[in-house]
């Protein structure tokens, strides 16, 4: 754009000195012809003429930056074809979202105090194996979820009058969404904590039992 412009100043330029240089010419030579008028008026319109074939020139080598309206109406289509591409997918993640929410999970707590026995993180990491061991594709697809909670920190002291807690323990609950539908405590893992096949054997066999009856 800079470079059409200096074109143009210049030309315009060399116009406007000619003209001058014509009026001056006859200032000083009174008895100038009616033809050299006339030539003069040639030479000017011949000008003219050049300016603006310069300037299609330019504008053909530096492109035309005008819009097409066609375009214009390509873009809009395809600003509302991706418009409703992005809504469709929005509308698939919330109803998937939504399925989720309502499909019922087992959710599986290890609840302990911050003081903790060499008794109680065994059940814990005998626990946490047996889980991942038999239900890693139940975990993967987000029906079964294992977490170990302190009933101690801010935060969690309900979980002691939600489940009757008075010691470590494991509770497996059915859940609806973050409503719980049911639950079961499992006081056989302090009996089993020595025997590593009995308790994992314990664990799978009520775990089993509520993905059965879900």
């Amino acid at each position: 754009m800079a470079f059409k412009k200096i074109i143009q100043f210049t030309l315009i330029t060399f116009v406007v000195l000619s003209i001058v240089y014509l009026i001056s010419g006859e200032k000083n030579n009174p008895n100038r012809s009616e033809d050299m008028k006339t030539v003069s008026e040639t030479d000017i319109k011949n000008n003219i003429t050049k300016i603006e074939e310069e300037k299609t020139e330019v504008k053909n080598k530096t492109g035309d930056n005008t819009i097409d309206p066609s375009s214009n109406k390509k873009i809009k289509d395809n600003a509302t074809n991706s418009k409703d591409v992005l809504n469709i997918k929005d509308s698939s993640s919330k109803e998937s979202l939504k399925h989720r929410a309502d499909e019922n999970i087992i959710h599986i707590y290890y609840f302990h105090g911050t003081r903790r026995c060499y008794t109680c993180l065994r059940i814990e990491a005998l626990a946490k194996k047996t889980i991942e061991d038999y239900y890693a594709l139940n975990i993967a697809a987000g029906k079964i979820r294992f977490d170990s909670i302190n009933v101690e920190k801010y935060g969690n002291r309900h979980f002691i009058r939600d489940f009757n807690l008075y010691t470590s323990s494991i509770i497996i609950t059915e859940k609806q969404g973050e409503k719980v539908v049911r639950w079961k405590l499992l006081p056989d893992v302090w009996r089993l904590v020595r025997y590593d096949a009995m308790f994992s054997d314990y664990i799978k066999k009520e775990i089993d039992k509520y993905l059965t009856e879900s």
